[in-house]
């Protein structure tokens, strides 16, 4: 028995435990209806499959957006201006016009390591 023939025959046995009995599949079928008939669920199911997220991913990509224009961006208040360090985030170092555009907190004390990584390239 050939690969196919292997898989077919599983899909037949599947198909006599459904409520629906065959499948579609016609009893005494030739191999190559059962397959031509497998290829035509598949390509449904697939078709099916890209549908549903072509629906999905626009509503996704719509709540994504309010979820990020409802939580905006916050100015520092006077005190986060006093009680913190400028110097203290790098991020406020390399752009400093940023300080009084975006509050922060400083979240601890604790280093993390940098790495450096070369790359050996044509010149």
């Amino acid at each position: 028995a050939t690969q196919r023939g292997i898989h077919l025959e599983n899909l037949r046995s599947s198909a006599r435990s459904t409520p629906r009995g065959d499948l579609g599949i016609r009893k005494g079928a030739s191999v190559s209806e059962q397959s031509r008939f497998v290829s035509t669920h598949m390509l449904s199911v697939a078709a099916s499959a890209a549908g549903a997220l072509a629906l999905s991913l626009p509503t996704f990509v719509v709540l994504l957006r309010a979820m990020e224009r409802s939580v905006g961006l916050a100015p520092p208040i006077p005190s986060q201006l006093a009680g913190e360090s400028a110097e203290a985030c790098a991020l406020f170092r390399h752009l400093p016009a940023l300080r009084l555009r975006l509050a922060w907190r400083s979240l601890g004390a604790v280093r993390t390591p940098v790495h450096s990584c070369g790359f050996n390239g044509r010149s």
